[in-house]
């Protein structure tokens, strides 16, 4: 990797969500228009990194696969025609963890990790703000469907297992 041409995205620094927590103690909403130009030009935004990791842990329940927030991350920089690729690691600690359960009862192991691996729901995921939620899963009624969504992750995730 040549540090000269690396690029680094930490949503939470790229998108400074924390500036919408200060708004909406001011008594404004999360979600003004400045957010959500932000969400829709995401796409640009992830396209001039190139790659996204996203980063299984805790294996059996990743967090990232919890919040809205990393799953619509996922979403835009998949469905890209401009090559985005999207890479998911495992921890070496997570990763022991999952060889030396498959070494015991791999049926199990297996069938554990599917189980919550392939259940991945936008619908059930969680943001800091409730209210920018809401207007994430407003974009994505608007957009793909959740149908569609759901399906564009859980994919990415059985490709990565297998």
């Amino acid at each position: 990797v040549d540090p000269k041409s690396t690029y680094v995205w930490i949503s939470c620094l790229c998108m400074n969500q924390h500036r919408f927590v200060g708004m909406k103690r001011r008594g404004r909403d999360s979600l003004t228009s400045s957010l959500q130009t932000e969400l829709r030009n995401l796409s640009e935004l992830i396209t001039k990194i190139g790659n996204v990791l996203v980063i299984m842990a805790p294996w059996k329940t990743p967090a990232y696969l919890d919040r809205i927030w990393c799953l619509y991350e996922i979403y835009r920089a998949q469905s890209m025609d401009k090559g985005c690729e999207v890479t998911m690691i495992m921890p070496s600690g997570e990763r022991a963890d999952f060889v030396n359960g498959l070494s015991t009862n791999v049926f199990h192991h297996i069938d554990q990790l599917f189980k919550t691996l392939a259940h991945t729901s936008v619908e059930k995921a969680q943001a800091t703000i409730d209210s920018d939620r809401q207007e994430i899963l407003q974009l994505i009624h608007n957009g793909p469907g959740f149908k569609e969504f759901n399906a564009t992750i859980n994919n990415l995730i059985r490709e990565w297992v297998l």
